[in-house]
């Protein structure tokens, strides 16, 4: 079909489908309402607003990514770069960002359009698979038995809850005070299996993964693989490990249970391993299958 007959609306469509998101921001460059940005990175209007919006771009790409932008913004050109992302699930994802100005009769620009895209490739805006090891940056909720029991109490009352739990994720810890400058004492993972009878209820509150220890039941597994959601196992042993990739923690929801409050922890690259991913697969299940293939091809155990 040649270009010229292609209906604007078209146009519009074909963008939206080949595309994670769109945008548009002002003659200077500086973000004013982005919804479909917010939304694949969890950003706030707010937190996104002015050059807010390359707090969610990773530390080791801003500096060239900044000096991309602002060469477009400066000279009118195309802007045409790939960076690292924060999506909303906390997991940074390659995408290519593109972009072009706007100008009125007189060359000014008034406003910059553009369009971001996935980048093909393995680990690039694919999801995690079981056995990926990530490192999750951003904002999770924690919660283990007491919370998760006062949360169906509070769904069979018809009572709101205190936090919004959609696209969020969520951490079986219940953390120690901290001491002295720390931001949270030892936060190691609770054992997930634990939380096997609440894992429907809270996919159903849109929850988007879950991080816990050891292995999750086949009811808990297949909600996991129903709701396309994720369970991402922590490192266990090592609570104080873990505790120093949380740099801060606040109580947001039933703060009367103590440890076994609800917190919102603000990680940076908090390292995980994708146990359960969003088609089921199991790494408990798949993983020693592949270790006893290995063991008899390479006769590894011979002789032992």
């Amino acid at each position: 079909m040649p270009f010229t007959t292609i209906q604007p609306d078209w146009m519009i469509r074909f963008i939206r489908e080949t595309s994670v998101a769109t945008w548009a921001v002002d003659g200077d460059g500086y973000a004013l309402d982005i919804p479909e940005w917010i939304a694949l990175t969890g950003q706030t209007a707010d937190e996104a607003k002015g050059d807010g919006w390359m707090d969610a771009i990773h530390r080791d790409d801003v500096e060239r990514v900044s000096a991309a932008w602002r060469t477009a913004v400066i000279h009118q050109s195309h802007y045409n770069t790939d960076y690292r992302l924060r999506c909303a699930d906390g997991i940074y994802r390659w995408f290519n960002a593109r972009g072009y100005a706007i100008l009125d009769a007189e060359g000014i620009v008034v406003k910059w359009i553009g369009v971001i895209l996935p980048i093909a490739g393995t680990g690039r805006f694919s999801r995690p698979e079981q056995g990926d090891r990530l490192l999750l940056n951003g904002k999770m909720l924690t919660g283990r038995d007491a919370a998760h029991k006062r949360i169906k109490d509070m769904l069979d009352a018809g009572e709101p809850l205190p936090v919004e739990f959609k696209g969020r994720v969520i951490y079986y810890v219940g953390p120690v005070d901290p001491v002295g400058e720390e931001v949270v004492g030892p936060a190691g993972p609770t054992t997930a299996t634990r939380m096997d009878k609440f894992t429907r209820m809270m996919l159903d509150q849109g929850l988007l993964a879950m991080v816990g220890k050891a292995e999750r039941g086949p009811d808990a597994t297949k909600a996991i693989a129903e709701g396309k959601s994720a369970y991402l196992m922590a490192v266990g042993g090592a609570a104080y490990l873990v505790a120093r990739a949380i740099k801060g923690s606040k109580v947001v929801g039933f703060a009367d249970l103590g440890m076994e409050a609800i917190y919102e922890f603000e990680v940076v690259d908090f390292p995980v391993t994708v146990a359960v991913d969003s088609t089921g697969a199991n790494v408990h299940q798949l993983a020693p299958l592949v270790w006893k293939e290995k063991i008899a091809r390479e006769g590894l155990l011979v002789g032992a």
